[in-house]
């Protein structure tokens, strides 16, 4: 009979356990944010949904606060969610092409976020003063460019000098950067090296 009590304690705690586990889509994590969904082993944020969307947003279009687009772009997320647990549990991410392969997306995504934080840096030192934009004008005339009342082109000249002078600035720092680095280059390596 003790037996039988000692096993039934853990049993019920177990039970409840799961119990709870399953209610739990409305709990918050330890953390303090939303559970919007469990896919397998993983727990959907509200933040992780919005953030999601964040990123799509540019390329598709998401109307408002429509139930059924939020519908079903959290049914696309499940499924990618779903696929990736499943290429886990046929250890595609040990794979070493796999690895390759996202050491080339992270190194992108590396170059991309300086080039855009560099821009930004660069675009707000850029001073376009009405000389420059009439100075521009007057060379596009002279060249024979056809051009419309200056009122009218004075936006477009802006954004061709202020991209101008972004491509200027980066040359410089790109030129500084390199000048900076040491570098060193085994030529008869080079050399040897077939293209196929």
């Amino acid at each position: 009979m003790n037996n039988l009590r000692k096993l039934a304690i853990p049993a019920a705690l177990a039970v409840l356990f799961f119990i709870m586990a399953g209610c739990c889509q409305k709990c918050k994590p330890a953390d303090g944010k939303k559970i919007l969904a469990n896919i397998g082993n993983y727990e959907m944020t509200v933040e992780d949904f919005k953030n999601e969307a964040a990123l799509i947003a540019p390329y598709k279009y998401l109307p408002g606060d429509s139930a059924k687009v939020k519908e079903e772009f959290l049914d696309e997320l499940i499924t990618k969610k779903i696929l990736l647990q499943e290429a886990q549990a046929q250890n595609f991410d040990k794979d070493k092409a796999f690895m390759k392969e996202i050491e080339r997306y992270w190194e992108q995504a590396l170059l991309k976020l300086l080039i855009k934080k560099k821009q930004k840096e660069f675009s707000a030192d850029i001073v376009i003063t009405e000389k420059d934009l009439k100075d521009e004008y007057g060379r596009m005339a002279n060249k024979g460019v056809p051009v419309g009342p200056f009122e009218r082109m004075a936006p477009e000249i802006r954004r061709d000098i202020t991209r101008k002078r972004e491509e200027e600035a980066f040359e410089k720092w790109m030129s500084d950067l390199r000048k900076k680095t040491k570098v060193n280059i085994n030529r008869k390596e080079l050399n040897d090296i077939k293209l196929e």
